[in-house]
């Protein structure tokens, strides 16, 4: 029996460039699968790329008690502006995000890595498969190589974790940009909600979310 839970978000940053993320969750005995996709389009630049998530599960746990068993994703180089196909992907199954927990608090971050890299980018515009507007954090050879590409999987083993526990997960939140400095954006939906809904919350009195949550067995 697997229990999962998914996660939507999206609004607007204090530099005013939109965001847009969603957090998919698979718990079951000792593990939890979590998928992370950039649901931007058409980036302009790297404060809307996605470097980190947390979340508190119910149960308290040793620090550090949960590792990274696989991942899976997809890495994004060389981003050339209005060029059809303008990049070089390759497969990556090399984990380069750290994961820590203390107590119930669970934190996956791409900020322990030399100028931030292997943060999650949004894919190209739609309509013609271009990147049209980012600027130099994310064009070409730049500080911030590798990103990953749109969405990435990780695997975790965490022993005690059930399938069950996914219905009382709380406290979601993603980061965004490449410094310390950016705001942490977060929420904790009722539990007891199994239909999506909305929220509409305030992060330092300058952000505002929209939540979408789906509970489904």
């Amino acid at each position: 029996m697997f229990g999962k839970v998914t996660y939507v978000t999206n609004g607007v940053l204090s530099n005013g460039d939109p965001f847009s993320a969603e957090a998919d969750f698979t718990m079951g005995s000792n593990f939890i699968q979590l998928t992370v996709t950039n649901l931007i389009v058409n980036p302009k630049d790297i404060t809307q790329n996605i470097d980190g998530i947390s979340f508190a599960l119910p149960e308290t746990f040793a620090s550090n008690v949960a590792s990274v068993s696989s991942f899976t994703g997809t890495d994004r180089t060389a981003i050339k502006l209005n060029t059809a196909g303008g990049w070089t992907d390759s497969s990556d199954t090399t984990n380069n995000w750290a994961l820590t927990n203390t107590g119930s608090i669970f934190n996956l971050t791409a900020t322990n890595n030399l100028g931030t890299k292997f943060s999650i980018v949004g894919g190209p515009s739609t309509s013609n498969n271009e990147y049209t507007q980012a600027n130099d954090t994310i064009k070409g050879i730049n500080f911030h190589d590798d990103f990953l590409a749109v969405t990435a999987t990780w695997t975790f083993n965490v022993p005690g974790v059930t399938a069950v526990d996914e219905t009382a997960l709380s406290n979601v939140n993603f980061s965004f940009g490449t410094t310390s400095s950016v705001q942490i954006l977060g929420w904790d939906p009722p539990n007891d909600t199994p239909e999506p809904f909305s929220l509409a919350l305030v992060g330092s009195g300058l952000i505002f979310l929209a939540l979408r949550y789906k509970l489904r067995h």
